[in-house]
């Protein structure tokens, strides 16, 4: 494939291609788009395609006629209809954003049809991501930029149901192989790719072709179902406005986000119209690729920041075009299968994967996307739409328009959850067991000055500080007792909460090394606190100046302008609050590349680790890290944090458990963690139990601190 710009999957080849005909048709493009923001569709499409678009719908011919020579307004003629017809009428013509939840039933169902394109080289490795759909019952279609040979085709597997559920977790995906050896049929000109498919995948169904002209009118709003950059399945919805129509391509506006290659884009009738393949990002003088902050765009940086101006999908009419003068086709009886669409039964939620000869069944794994990060406003994961038996759906997110849906009564509320007994209290908060009440100034002296690196006395501390816990035997208390004994003391010693200051609070002494160094706690490097303090200065002051500028809240800039420091659990999860935010146990030293490599992804243990390339930093996969140092160290921070704040982490499992106790145990703390204990005891008046009893790890159910 071509090299791509840095930050986008996209191969620049293409990229330079789309930017070249969306440029040379801008005056087009301008002239239509003053006409649809001062009439809408109406204005801006010629009758005839109003009148055909309005007949697909179902509106009778005359109504339909009348309607497109403005004859009659569309809300009067509309009123006359059955429900399903009006609201999709007003709908493609702007008079109303309303929709039922019948339409979100389509959304579900087209969503299976929807898979992640997993691109492998010849020794299994993963090479890329990209987003594809069956076109008909053994037929995927994607683009040429992403299978472009049978090679890699052979290579390369499809996963279904690669998506989030409502409480964040993933669901178990289903692999397909692909078979180029029945069918391959790509062409780089209109960027596409059709491969059968191994085996039956029809029981996800599939999304039919269908050729007619009259599948859209220019403003329609469009939707986008994809797997960006490889992530969980993901739907952009009615968040494009169709603005032009070419020959060959669609061109369709947003100010949010990119599709993903191969993606289907649909009308406001969940019918395809464009196959997605590039978008149009937006560029300075110089050419130079920019992100949302006007600044260009970097190598090492996400896609997620680029500004975009549009994207482009390869029509769907012009495929099928393609696809009908191919005389060289093999397979003729699949590509006849394309040819003649069949419109699936509508299919539910995914609860249970269709049973069919599939590849492999990949473990599930927990993730949640960081809102910081969220690609548009009405951007939703499929995954938390879920159909009951009655068919009535369930859609947990505040969407940016309104859905008519009868009213339904609450669900009654569950009885509590019985509480373990309490250990006996260790004693009234004195301050003896618990630090200073009062916070010391946060630049401390550094290692080789007059304070210790390791207190003398730090061990007969913590015998201090735990000895209400361990009053009784082991054998007396049950792993939830002891989980919630510690969470109450570490809960009730955090006297003194710092507020989110890694130059002034993590640098100067609590992260230092016993060489005075810091190193960054993914990739192992070495660095002066000094260094750090500074860059994260300047890097403060930067903000200070931009939000000033631009009128927006300093902690907002963070992301375009990052700190030196890792949050073991990230902010995301817990929204940035305070006193998660600034609490020194699970902040450490780590470069911008490390902490934007591994982003908010939950931590994983990758079978085959030691046999693949990875970063400096260690291995990713979409919802999925493991870094290359600091297992035991970070596993520990976490498993502190859920006895600290029970029930803010949704986005692991039991699974995840077994992984953080598995570092824990083969990892176990040195002088540096226990010097880090023993500074944020006396910063913060608490301490993270697995540093100072390891065996203890195996005694407590951590299960009782995740989300549920």
């Amino acid at each position: 494939m071509d090299p791509t710009t840095p930050g986008m999957d996209v191969p620049s080849a293409v990229l330079q291609e789309t930017q070249a005909r969306f440029i040379r048709r801008d005056p087009e493009r301008e002239a239509c788009l003053q006409r649809l923001n001062v009439g809408g569709p109406l204005a801006a499409e010629s009758p005839e395609r109003v009148e055909a678009r309005l007949t697909r719908l179902g509106v009778p011919q005359p109504e339909a006629q009348a309607v497109a020579q403005g004859e009659a307004d569309v809300k009067s003629v509309a009123q006359h209809l059955p429900e399903d017809i009006r609201l999709t009428a007003e709908r493609v013509l702007g008079a109303n954003d309303l929709v039922n939840v019948g339409y979100l039933d389509q959304a579900r169902s087209c969503s299976r049809a929807v898979c992640r394109v997993v691109i492998r080289d010849s020794r299994g490795r993963t090479q890329g991501f990209g987003t594809g759909w069956l076109c008909s019952p053994q037929v995927m279609v994607t683009n040429n930029h992403v299978l472009g040979d049978t090679q890699t085709a052979r290579q390369s597997v499809i996963e279904f149901d690669y998506e989030l559920r409502g409480d964040g977790t993933l669901l178990e995906r289903t692999t397909f192989a692909l078979d180029p050896e029945r069918l391959f049929l790509t062409s780089e000109e209109l960027d596409y790719t059709f491969v059968a498919v191994q085996g039956d995948p029809s029981g996800f169904g599939w999304l039919p072709l269908y050729g007619s002209a009259d599948k859209n009118v220019l403003g329609e709003a469009l939707s986008i179902i994809q797997h960006p950059s490889g992530e969980p399945k993901q739907v952009a919805l009615r968040e494009n406005r169709l603005v032009d129509r070419l020959p060959d391509f669609l061109h369709y506006e947003t100010d949010t986000a990119p599709g993903s290659s191969g993606s289907p884009v649909f009308n406001d009738a969940w019918e395809v119209v464009a196959l997605h393949h590039s978008g149009v990002p937006r560029r300075n003088d110089q050419g130079q690729v920019l992100k949302r902050n006007g600044q260009p765009l970097r190598t090492g940086d996400s896609g997620d920041q680029i500004a975009w101006v549009a994207n482009e999908g390869v029509r769907v009419s012009r495929l099928l075009e393609d696809l009908q003068s191919r005389t060289d086709a093999q397979g003729k009886a699949l590509v006849e299968d394309i040819l003649s669409p069949v419109r699936p039964p509508l299919i539910g939620s995914p609860q249970v994967s269709p049973r069919g000869p599939v590849l492999a069944h990949a473990p599930a794994t927990a993730a949640q996307a960081d809102p910081s990060e969220a690609q548009a406003a009405r951007v939703i994961d499929l995954g938390t739409l879920s159909a009951g038996a009655d068919g009535a759906l369930t859609v947990p997110v505040t969407l940016k328009f309104q859905v008519q849906a009868p009213e339904t009564k609450p669900a009654p509320r569950p009885e509590p959850a019985p509480q373990p007994e309490p250990l006996p209290d260790d004693g009234p908060d004195t301050g003896t067991d618990s630090g200073p009440l009062t916070s010391p100034p946060p630049h401390t002296p550094q290692p080789g000055g007059e304070r210790p690196y390791l207190p003398a006395d730090d061990a007969q501390q913590a015998e201090r500080y735990y000895a209400g816990v361990t009053a009784q035997t082991p054998q007396a208390r049950s792993p939830q007792a002891r989980f919630l004994a510690l969470s109450q003391l570490l809960t009730r010693t955090h006297k003194a909460q710092p507020r989110y200051n890694p130059s002034g609070e993590v640098y100067p002494w609590v992260d230092v090394w016993p060489d005075g160094k810091l190193r960054s706690i993914y990739s192992a490097s070495e660095h002066d606190p000094q260094e750090f303090i500074a860059a994260d200065l300047a890097a403060q002051e930067r903000r200070e100046r931009l939000a000033a500028q631009e009128g927006l809240d300093v902690d907002t800039l963070e992301d375009a302008v990052p700190y030196n420091c890792e949050h073991v659990v990230p902010q995301s999860w817990y929204a940035k609050r305070e006193p998660m935010r600034g609490d020194l146990h699970h902040l450490f030293s780590c470069e911008p590349n490390c902490n934007s490599f591994r982003g908010n992804t939950p931590y994983f243990d990758f079978p085959d680790y030691g046999e693949v390339l990875r970063t400096d930093c260690g291995k990713r996969e979409p919802g999925e890290f493991e870094p290359a140092n600091g297992k035991g160290a970070v596993a520990r921070a976490t498993l502190y944090f859920l006895l600290r704040y029970p029930g803010v982490i949704r986005t692991y499992s039991e699974r995840h458990l077994h992984t953080l106790l598995g570092w824990h145990r083969a990892d176990p703390p040195g002088d540096w963690e226990r010097h880090r204990n023993a500074a944020i005891f006396e910063r913060q008046g608490n301490r993270n139990p697995l540093i100072d009893h390891p065996e203890w790890a195996d005694e407590i159910a951590f299960g009782e601190g995740l989300g549920r």
